[in-house]
């Protein structure tokens, strides 16, 4: 992407920074130590890419390259703050752009992320610079957010959860056996834990009825038809609601039919018309590829008419 340089900043620091000479001698004496000895600065080279937003860039410039660190392909970012108006949540924006940066890495076909080194390179009117360069220090709680902020997440893998437990888990625990189970067991099989479910009063009436339709639409039956009136059976209060669904659903599948049926038979009209048109050029002595060409016909069709 090629930068259009409005602001003079912006000009200055991509003049000096992107000379790969310059660019080293500032690195060098500005990245940490045990950072700099692991980036091999033979390769270094200049992105010509931004980050930075347009309604930002009398407030940010920025430099971008690309190095090979401890062996492998990595970044380093230089984010340029050069107006004096202070903005206390830059480290945010630098963590949005390193984001962005891996973001390009992997659309250019790369399968795992890559180090991007943050540099800030500070000029405004107020010395020392006053923030923080410390992310954690944006959040509201900083002590919850060491906890949670960027460290592994909980997984919830129901996959491996046994049935009877998921079962202890109260309103939810139909929506976690469905998800579970959907691929894995009959519908029918459903019918113990939904009736079990209502009976207790954990499910809505709108909830029952996506949990019906999700279980129509995404389940595995032998017997859908089965499963409706079983259904029924153990839940009279929702006969209504289990019929009309099964009507509806049924009516919705010989739409789809009807629409199949159509399609097929529009395409074996074509076909046959195809073959008309080919016997008729046949007759006339046509070319056999020029044939192919004009109807779309295999060589098999044409053998066949020849016969």
């Amino acid at each position: 992407m090629a930068i259009k340089i409005h602001d003079p900043h912006d000009r200055l620091f991509r003049n000096f920074l992107a000379d790969i000479s310059k660019a080293k001698v500032f690195l060098e004496t500005y990245l940490q130590d045990n950072i700099k000895k692991q980036c091999d600065f033979s390769t270094l080279s200049f992105k010509p890419n931004s980050f930075v937003e347009k309604d930002l860039k009398h407030h940010f410039s920025d430099i971008l390259y690309s190095v090979k660190i401890a062996g492998t392909e990595g970044y380093i970012y230089t984010l340029i703050e050069h107006e004096t108006t202070l903005h206390k949540l830059t480290p945010f924006k630098l963590l949005r752009y390193q984001i962005a940066i891996m973001k390009q890495h992997l659309d250019q076909d790369h399968q795992t992320l890559p180090i991007v080194i943050p540099l800030l390179f500070y000029r405004g009117k107020k010395s020392p610079y006053p923030f923080t360069t410390d992310i954690l220090d944006c959040f509201e709680n900083k002590e919850l957010a060491q906890e949670i902020f960027l460290k592994p997440y909980p997984l919830i893998d129901i996959t491996v959860i046994p049935d009877d437990e998921l079962r202890q888990h109260k309103g939810i625990a139909i929506l976690e056996l469905v998800q579970k189970n959907i691929h894995r067991r009959d519908a029918l099989e459903f019918i113990g834990d939904i009736a079990l479910q209502l009976a207790r009063q954990l499910l809505t009436h709108e909830q029952f009825q996506s949990l019906l339709y999700y279980i129509s639409q995404e389940g595995e039956s032998k017997n859908f038809e089965q499963f409706y009136l079983t259904l029924a059976d153990a839940l009279p209060n929702y006969r209504e609601d289990i019929m009309t669904l099964a009507q509806q659903l049924e009516h919705r599948g010989l739409q789809q039919g009807l629409q199949q049926g159509l399609q097929q038979g529009l395409q074996q009209g074509r076909h046959e018309e195809d073959l008309v048109i080919a016997k008729r050029m046949l007759n006339m002595g046509a070319d056999l590829n020029f044939i192919k060409k004009a109807t779309g016909l295999s060589d098999q069709d044409l053998l066949n008419l020849e016969v």
